[in-house]
């Protein structure tokens, strides 16, 4: 939609014109279509704004038979609008395409070429599109604005992909809009789209300060008069809610505990689907949540934020709860069992840095199938965690310290595990194996800073996806595991290795001060697989030495394959040479990625790309093992920022204005010739 900053034109255009307006041809075409794929974002910026780009831009509306070069005229200033929008401009660039085929394909006779469309065409850099326009033939619109013509629950459905911003600006777009606006059932409202940046930064005591204050708390209740204007509105309609969603950070919670309330009731009320209340608040000012909430029967998804949890009067009455989130908030372990008992169709259970509970206890649910248990500094030691759900398929345990992890975890009824990720956990080497034992249709496992782990082993034929990252004293990993499709290894130590499978590795490592055995064990490791799709060079060290020298007496073994390099570097100018020879003798990419802004990496791509230009490769003719340079064949260079992917970078273009140039990755094509060693 288009930005706040950009006021409205107060001239509008009927909603019957006799004439086809432009946004809404265009959706119409994508529409018959049908195209799944077609990013609504595109409709959303023209489709659904088509009033506005008619009133303000003051473009007319295509005469019949003339309908693309007017569609492509319309589009083009509404690009040049917004000259920065780039994500605009790409879904204008396919919109076009896909309106071309369907022209081409069912609907057209060429002509001539019309001079709007060939300027509209070179303007978007489309150059190898076919330059002639089309006619459509037999055009049998009614004239009417096709997209405000859907029935309410399809335009309802696209309103779901905009933001609650865009949302109520659909409203002044004419009478229906505005009835669309106040039907759509999904209420969204966050207080940090109406406040500035001061209040939003996370210092909570700034809202107690007397300067900050009284502005925040008139510009509470104002948003607080616009969800009650709103709602109003809805509630008068008397339909059904899906979702209803809120956001808010009192001041002083006391101040709006009776109207939160209300909004809860009503929203329960109205048989709300989905229920989604934050409060940002501090812990000793924690919202009571209303009784009311326990009793929704017809809640499918319930999200809480900021709350203190008490317990019920009576059992609970949500029997069709699936989705349970529990985030910043105060609970104890009989509310808990309370909904893992009296909640028969719960599938998901996501507790986010919740407190005031010590032993978690999940032993009865049949139909839970998913649980997230993220616990962080400042909060309650947990003592405990024992599941024990026979359906259960995915487990997420995360600890931000070991003081707060628990002393017992104890998974073992979870048979039908096939999702298991463990962050923070301290395991003895045998713990592990005596955990991950208990899971015989284990198929994703990852693992992060579990920084007790020493050697890793895995004997498995269901494991399909492994990721181990930041386990910083990890020796060795023993994998058997025949079915393996991925493999994850980032920030950890150079292991000694040993797999079975033959599957795609991501891997990246950072530097450090590296010597000699380190290099070794690097390339070793990585010649364990015969296909790395990524890797990942982080080199922080700024001390990289290498001499290639130094490795003539060693069994040479020639470089690994890589598909993709990536290079994340802040060496010194004289520590390019050998940051440069050191990688290039572990292994030979295909693409070498490095991202450009900042002056010292925009020095290091200048050396780069005159390093491999240079054609002097007598460096190391006395050398039994030659470096790098005697088998590069040759390279090109690719730029994210490039309109057409793989067109070439220009190289005297690219050293002359890297300073200016924006930000961008940068994608060295390299040509290889491996060498071979008796």
């Amino acid at each position: 939609m288009r930005d706040s900053s950009c006021p409205l034109s107060t001239t509008r255009v009927s909603a019957r014109s006799t004439s086809p307006r432009p946004g809404s041809l265009l959706v119409k075409l994508l529409l018959q279509r049908n195209v799944a794929g077609m990013n609504l974002c595109f409709q959303q910026e023209i489709g659904l704004a088509d009033d506005v780009l008619v009133d303000e831009l003051d473009v007319p509306a295509p005469a019949r038979g003339t309908l693309l070069p007017d569609v492509c005229s319309s589009l083009l200033v509404f690009v040049e609008a917004y000259p920065t929008n780039t994500t605009l401009t790409k879904y204008v660039k396919t919109s076009v395409k896909l309106i071309l085929d369907e022209l081409r394909n069912e609907m057209i006779r060429s002509t001539d070429v019309a001079p709007k469309f060939l300027s509209f065409v070179k303007a978007l850099g489309l150059y190898q599109m076919p330059l002639k326009i089309f006619k459509v033939m037999g055009d049998n619109t009614d004239g009417l604005d096709r997209i405000s013509s859907l029935p309410p629950f399809i335009v309802h459905h696209i309103m779901s992909y905009l933001s609650a911003k865009d949302v109520a600006k659909t409203s002044i777009l004419s009478k229906r809009w505005s009835y669309f606006r106040a039907s759509f059932p999904i209420l969204d409202f966050d207080q940090s789209d109406y406040l500035g940046t001061e209040f939003w930064d996370g210092d909570l005591d700034i809202l107690d300060l007397e300067i900050y204050a009284e502005s925040y708390y008139e510009q509470t209740m104002k948003f607080v008069e616009f969800v009650n204007v709103t709602l109003h509105r809805f509630y008068e309609l008397k339909l059904r809610m899906r979702k209803f969603r809120i956001f808010i950070s009192p001041n002083q919670v006391k101040d709006l505990s009776d109207i939160l309330d209300r909004w809860i009731l009503e929203a329960v009320e109205h048989r709300v689907e989905d229920l989604n209340v934050d409060v940002l608040t501090k812990k000793d000012r924690l919202y009571s949540l209303p009784q009311t909430i326990f009793y929704a029967k017809s809640v499918t998804t319930l999200k809480l934020g900021g709350f203190k949890l008490e317990q019920p009067f009576d059992s609970m009455r949500l029997p069709f709860l699936k989705s349970l989130t529990l985030h910043y908030v105060h609970i104890n372990e009989q509310i808990l069992q309370k909904f893992m008992s009296e909640c028969p169709l719960l599938e998901e259970l996501s507790l986010f840095s919740c407190w005031g509970i010590k032993y978690i206890c999940i032993s009865k649910p049949l139909k839970l199938k998913t649980i997230r248990i993220v616990k962080t500094l400042g909060e309650d030691h947990l003592e405990s965690i024992k599941i024990v759900a026979p359906n259960l398929q995915k487990i997420s345990l995360g600890f931000e310290d070991r003081q707060i992890e628990p002393h017992v975890l104890e998974l073992s009824g979870c048979l039908q595990l096939i999702d298991l990720e463990i962050v923070g956990k301290t395991f003895s080497d045998q713990e592990f194996h005596d955990l991950i034992s208990n899971f015989p249709l284990l198929e994703n496992l990852t693992l992060r800073y579990c920084c007790s782990l020493e050697k890793i082993m895995i004997s498995s034929n269901r494991l399909k996806e492994l990721c181990i990252d930041s386990c910083v004293n990890l020796k060795a990993i023993d994998l058997v595991t025949p079915n393996l499709l991925s493999f994850t290894y980032v920030s950890n130590p150079v292991p000694t290795f040993s797999i079975t499978a033959s599957c795609p590795w991501r891997v990246a490592f950072n530097y450090g001060a590296a010597d000699v055995s380190w290099y070794i064990n690097i390339k070793e490791f990585l010649s364990a697989s015969n296909q790395i799709d990524e890797l990942t060079i982080l080199d922080s060290s700024m001390r990289t030495t290498f001499n290639l020298e130094d490795f003539q007496n060693i069994p040479p073994l020639p470089p690994c394959g890589v598909e993709c390099l990536s290079l994340y570097t802040d060496a010194l100018p004289s520590k390019y040479a050998a940051l440069l020879d050191s990688i290039f003798w572990i292994c030979f990419p295909k693409f070498l990625s490095i991202t450009s802004g900042g002056e010292n990496r925009n020095k290091f791509i200048k050396w780069l790309c005159m390093e491999l230009m240079n054609e002097y490769v007598y460096c190391c003719n006395s050398l039994r093992m030659k470096c790098w340079r005697h088998y590069l064949k040759g390279f090109v260079i690719s730029s994210s920022e490039m309109k057409e992917d793989n067109e070439p970078v220009d190289i005297d273009n690219l050293l002359d204005n890297l300073s200016t140039r924006p930000s961008e990755t940068l994608r060295f094509r390299l040509e290889w010739s491996f060498p071979t060693y008796d």
